[in-house]
């Protein structure tokens, strides 16, 4: 049967649709995941759950329409939600790197043991790293640090989808931020 007419009897509120995309590409899902990624087939199966479950659901709520999908990318499309959904287990189990950088580039943020030079200096290092990265970094961090602005507001102001693609941006520039930050603290003899 055709993508689309399984895509349309799903509209239509056919749950046997739903059984005859389950059996259609279980078996391939599970092959791709387990090949692509270090995961048990268990665990590849509850990926194809997940999957259809987002397949169904948008289809239901029409963020997928009765044009559908063309035959070949359903396949792709439930396969890619998987691979997607397995990255972001990913990083959910990932220990994060901890650097607030929210915490150091505000100016009465520094460590109180500091002398007033090195309180100077390393503020003067982390303002000048921030100026001195490429767009859209530099004016990213500027706005959610120096000005405060919440994702939303940056998204709007920078012309972003919506506040989660700001959050995932400003994780990038952040880690570009503490390789430059513990590369140059560190030739100038300061812990980070």
């Amino acid at each position: 049967m055709a993508a689309k007419d399984y895509i349309n009897r799903l509209i239509d509120g056919d749950r046997r649709a739903f059984d005859e995309i389950y059996r259609a590409y279980k078996s391939v899902f599970i092959g791709v995941i387990c090949k692509a990624y270090p995961i048990g087939a268990e665990q590849a199966l509850d990926l194809y759950h997940r999957a259809l479950a987002a397949l169904y659901n948008n289809v239901r709520t029409g963020r997928i329409g009765r044009d559908g999908l063309p035959d070949e990318k359903l396949q792709a499309y439930i396969i890619n939600t998987g691979k997607w959904m397995s990255l972001n287990d990913y990083r959910k189990r990932q220990t994060p790197l901890t650097f607030d950088t929210d915490y150091v580039m505000r100016y009465d943020a520094v460590v109180d043991e500091e002398s007033d030079f090195e309180k100077n200096e390393k503020l003067a290092v982390i303002r000048s790293a921030v100026k001195e990265m490429k767009m859209p970094c530099s004016k990213l961090l500027y706005l959610a640090i120096y000005y405060e602005k919440s994702h939303e507001e940056i998204a709007s102001i920078m012309h972003y989808a919506n506040a989660r693609t700001v959050t995932t941006q400003r994780s990038r520039c952040t880690q570009k931020l503490i390789g430059f930050l513990r590369k140059r603290f560190k030739e100038l003899g300061y812990e980070y």
